[in-house]
């Protein structure tokens, strides 16, 4: 991203722009559907281990491949030591910053589960999770001669608002595109692949989006007006997920995620374009930097969030409906365990509670949906206060 920016003027970067995101959500389409088939027929841990020889070709590919003129900055810091360009890597932000997601992980993971809400363990980890983020925001204002989020650019609206905007629009993309498969293994019965299979189209809302938004900016110059527009369609596509049930045809499993996929590929056009328009040419591999930080922790967060609401509406739901239906409070135990380590125990569970055991998942489902909805809408609002500033036709803008 930092790379086109150097090599393309700002005008025809939404449409670049565009087409990298086609090729992301190409990879997602396909990864979905070949990780679904290797999982099937070789086990999950063989997704992770062939990713490694496409890593080190990719690499390669890259390094023979990617010529930068002289003179750019991609081409690395002349003049200086390996020692001297260590020192401008923001290492103790960065530290600062990977703590106190871990914390904030570790209390959304455990929280309601190994640990209680009101335990010393979970309220530390919170605490500590929000010490270390005022040590990060102290050290990228104060202390970092590189910082990773140069602090004084969040003081610029359209920077401040477009990261927002970044930051819960991805919260909500990531917490449907990690639920949507689990509801379709444990309440729709479907196989890896067939979950696989139905990711397939939301690549054609992200190639649609995406090129599509890259057209209208450099054909008109402006991106408010269609910030405005896609937004309405990400909160219609995550509120269609939300009222989502086992009943639903073919065709719209299939075209579920089409326009929340739409929606968010050009707000990720979109609000890239915006920061980089917002700020003066020397600052746009920071404003870059901003943009994929918040989208990272969005990310992250977003799971996290969407991962507790949805193993404490599933455990609830679970604990009073499966000991409703087995007078055994062992064997209901037993069964309750076994339902929450595993989404395909549908299968193989006592056919008595199969379908209070897909009900419970299903809801469970619905509150990780909650937060799509919620923080989907929450990034919309963010958008709104973004500045139209003026998109430049040569690569020197200033």
């Amino acid at each position: 991203t930092i790379t086109m920016s150097d090599l393309i003027p700002l005008r025809d970067r939404g449409f670049y722009q565009g087409l990298a995101n086609v090729f992301f959500g190409l990879g997602s389409a396909s990864g979905g559907i070949i990780g679904g088939l290797v999982a099937d027929h070789l086990g999950w841990k063989y997704v992770f281990i062939l990713q490694v020889p496409l890593a080190v070709i990719v690499g390669l590919a890259l390094y023979w491949n990617l010529n930068l003129p002289p003179g750019s900055p991609g081409l690395g810091a002349h003049g200086e030591d390996i020692k001297q360009k260590l020192k401008r890597v923001d290492f103790l932000g960065s530290f600062f910053l990977v703590s106190s997601l871990m914390c904030v992980l570790i209390a959304a993971s455990l929280g309601g589960k190994e640990i209680s809400y009101s335990s010393k363990s979970f309220i530390g980890l919170c605490t500590a999770s929000a010490l270390l983020l005022g040590g990060f925001i102290y050290t990228e204002a104060y202390i970092s001669a590189e910082p990773i989020i140069p602090i004084e650019l969040l003081g610029n609206r359209t920077v401040l608002s477009s990261s927002l905007a970044n930051w819960f629009y991805t919260m909500g993309v990531f917490s449907y595109l990690f639920y949507v498969p689990v509801y379709y293994t444990s309440v729709m019965d479907l196989t890896a692949t067939q979950n696989g299979s139905r990711l397939i189209p939301n690549f054609f809302g992200v190639s649609l989006g995406s090129i599509g938004a890259g057209i209208y900016m450099k054909r008109t110059g402006r991106y408010y007006k269609l910030t405005v527009l896609v937004g309405i369609i990400s909160i219609y596509g995550v509120l269609k997920i939300f009222f989502i049930n086992p009943n639903i045809s073919l065709f719209e499993q299939f075209t579920l995620l089409l326009p929340s996929g739409l929606g968010y590929s050009c707000v990720l056009t979109v609000t890239l374009l915006s920061l980089i328009a917002a700020v003066p040419s020397k600052y746009q591999a920071c404003t870059t930097s901003i943009q994929y930080t918040f989208r990272s922790t969005g990310s992250t967060l977003g799971v996290a969030v969407a991962s507790a609401l949805f193993q404490n509406v599933l455990r609830s739901n679970l604990t009073s409906k499966i000991h409703a239906l087995i007078p055994d409070v062992n064997e209901a135990n037993e069964i309750i365990t076994k339902a929450l380590a595993n989404t395909n125990y549908t299968h193989e569970a006592p056919e008595i509670v199969r379908a209070a055991i897909r009900e419970s998942y299903a809801l469970g489902c619905k509150g990780a949906f909650a937060v799509s909805v919620v923080t989907v809408s929450v990034g919309y609002f963010s958008s709104l206060f973004m500045r139209e500033h003026k998109l430049h036709t040569s690569v020197n803008r200033d």
